[in-house]
Formats: C-alpha cells, structure tokens, sequence
C-alpha cells in the first residue's frame, strides 16, 4: 500500500481491508445461485453529500482509477457534531477505503490526530470504499469468500447444524440455526432477498432473530444496491458489527458499522456514485 497513512487495528476489521489482499488471487469457487435481481433508475433522486465525504472523496477520485460510491446525506447521517475522514488509496489505483469518525472539532481529511481515534471504537462511525477485481465473476465471487481475521464478515458458511424456518415479517422467511456442539459454528439467522444474503450471528437466538427483524423492516422500505450482495452483522458484547459488501461488473463496493446493523444497512443504501449522484456505476 502507498499514499496512505498505517491502518490502525480497527479499521482492519472493515471488509474492505481483507478484500484488498485477494484483489490478485484466483477466482473462488461461485458463490450461491439467484434469480436474475431487478433493476430500477440510475440517478438518484436529489443525492446530496456531506461535506467531509466531498473532502475525502476528492482526494480518491485524484489517486484511483475505479468508479467511485460513498454514502450521502441526508439519508446518511450519523448524531455527531464533526466527522473526520481517513483515506487509504493503494499502489495499482485499483481501490480504496474512507473511514469516517466522529471527532471534538473539525480536522482536515487525513489529518495526524485522526490516528489515534482510529483504535477508539466510540468513535469510529464507519467505513466505505471498492475494489476491482479482475472480471465481473471474480467480483461476484468474492463477496462468498469470508476474508481472514474479520469480526464481522459480510459472509460466511452456515453453521454446520439443523436450521429450522422462521417468519421474519413483510412477507420474508429465514432460516434460524441453533448451535448446540462445539466447533459447528455460531448461532446464525440467515435468509435471500432478490441477490441479497443476509446474516445475523453470535447473539442468542432471541437476539439474533429480533435484530433479523430489525433490519427486514427497514429493507421493506429502503432499497439496496439492486445487485448481488451480502450483508453480515455479528452481535458482539461491544456492538453490531456489520459489514455489507455488493457487486457492480468487476467492482466489490463495500460499508462497515462498528456499532450497529441498522446504520450499516443505512449507509449502504445510501450509497451513490461520486459525484454523479447516479445509483449505480
């Protein structure tokens, strides 16, 4: 990596992080299989974004080669007073990651003190950015490869365990594994939406199965990214980490939440291609 400043331990939890170092390796077997998923306008309505996410994304757009998405304003917008930004950009221009975190005054992108809010989770609001892969099905397959040593992968194996039905409103139904021996995975809801999969994880089957709730109710009236994408939120004692990932041709964009699965959820779709607006690349 070059252009960018060391990334702190937390931010290494984002997706995005791991995806990087598989932008060069072989095609992974293919992931799940979907019906074709709907399609919808490509500009969004009145997209709008903040001004740090503006500052953070000039400075990527000057280093990178890819199309760019970052998340927008209103629709995004996080109960802080000041939001600082980090920018990590990488050597071939093929991607690129902002961390946005929650800061006492207003501090240029990049800046020195930004640094040591980066360990803090408190203060971590979330990450975004993409990566190209070598063609459109490298891509895809990447969003079914749960990267190493992440506490909140946009995807990984069901439990090796029974999975029994489960109703999780607006007409969606799921599947809710039980983990009761060790070494078959975690307790997991999990359920397909269009060329969506979805997890919740690690909380007891009560939590993960209200949080699964959670997140289907919002979705009944908020739209993802229409593409193939995954969303993986792990109920943590110290928050939701949630990571979403989804695929425009041989791009993986990607958003994470330290704190929360519906902030998660809120970031990605509010996700818009820098500057146009548009809604996808």
């Amino acid at each position: 990596m070059t252009r960018s400043r060391p990334l702190a331990a937390a931010r290494r939890l984002v997706v995005l992080s791991a995806a990087v170092a598989l932008a060069s390796s072989p095609a992974w077997a293919a992931g799940p299989r979907y019906a074709a998923a709907a399609t919808f306008g490509r500009r969004a309505p009145a997209a709008r974004f903040a001004g740090i996410v503006v500052k953070a994304m000039t400075l990527a757009r000057r280093r990178t080669k890819v199309p760019l998405m970052a998340p927008t304003a209103p629709t995004f917008a996080p109960p802080v007073r000041y939001m600082g930004a980090q920018v990590s950009t990488y050597s071939h221009g093929g991607a690129y990651s902002v961390t946005l975190l929650a800061t006492g005054m207003p501090l240029p992108v990049n800046s020195p003190a930004l640094l040591s809010l980066e360990t803090q989770a408190m203060n971590i609001i979330g990450t975004f950015g993409g990566v190209r892969y070598r063609t459109a099905a490298v891509a895809k397959s990447q969003l079914y490869r749960p990267p190493a040593h992440s506490l909140a992968p946009a995807y990984q194996p069901p439990p090796r365990a029974p999975a029994r039905a489960v109703e999780l409103g607006h007409g969606v139904d799921g599947r809710q594994y039980d983990v009761m021996k060790a070494g078959s995975g975690v307790p997991m809801v999990e359920w397909r939406t269009g060329g969506w999969t979805f997890q919740v994880w690690d909380g007891t089957s009560r939590q993960n199965l209200e949080q699964a709730r959670t997140v289907v109710a919002f979705l009944s009236t908020h739209r993802l990214p229409q593409t193939y994408g995954v969303f993986g939120e792990n109920i943590a004692g110290d928050g939701q980490h949630t990571s979403v990932a989804w695929q425009y041709g041989d791009m993986v964009y990607a958003c994470f939440d330290y704190a929360s699965g519906l902030q998660a959820a809120q970031m990605a779709v509010s996700e818009r291609v820098y500057p146009s607006g548009r809604i996808r690349p």
